[in-house]
């Protein structure tokens, strides 16, 4: 998985929500799955991701790199709005979201859960980025509701 400036760690995962709450719609998360060595992961990084996340252009999108190897908890999120629920980790994330495709990219909202539906693969760089800003729209759409 690309580990470039651009990309947050799942660390982040709970100051990129605050940021997104207090954005209310200008600023929208999302997750990137990947892996370690992953060409494809590199490519859209460098020409949809990349672009987009420096790009002035609102909504801001910040992408968090969630590694499919990557099994260390990640405090705030959960698969549910229970206080009780375990941490989950970057890779049990994506296998309870069944994500098992590098790339996979999907806009999450303050759970981590998924909002939109997952871009996998990159089979077509003409279309992706009208996809995925399709996406952000959606996703923009709720974060402006809560």
């Amino acid at each position: 998985m690309p580990q470039g400036k651009r990309l947050l760690s799942p660390a982040q995962f709970k100051s990129v929500i605050q940021r997104a709450r207090s954005a209310r719609g200008g600023v929208i998360p999302a997750v990137m799955v990947g892996s370690a060595h992953c060409p494809w992961c590199e490519l859209i990084l460098k020409e949809q991701l990349g672009p987009r996340m420096i790009s002035q252009q609102t909504p801001r999108l910040v992408v968090l790199d969630f590694d499919l190897a990557d099994r260390k908890p990640v405090e705030g999120l959960s698969l549910s709005s229970s206080t009780a629920t375990r941490p989950l980790s970057p890779a049990d994330w994506a296998k309870a979201h069944r994500y098992a495709l590098a790339p996979t990219v999907v806009l999450i909202d303050e759970l981590g859960r998924p909002i939109t539906e997952a871009l996998i693969g990159y089979s077509s760089r003409d279309f992706y980025g009208a996809y995925l800003e399709d996406r952000i729209l959606q996703a923009q759409a709720y974060w402006q509701k809560i």
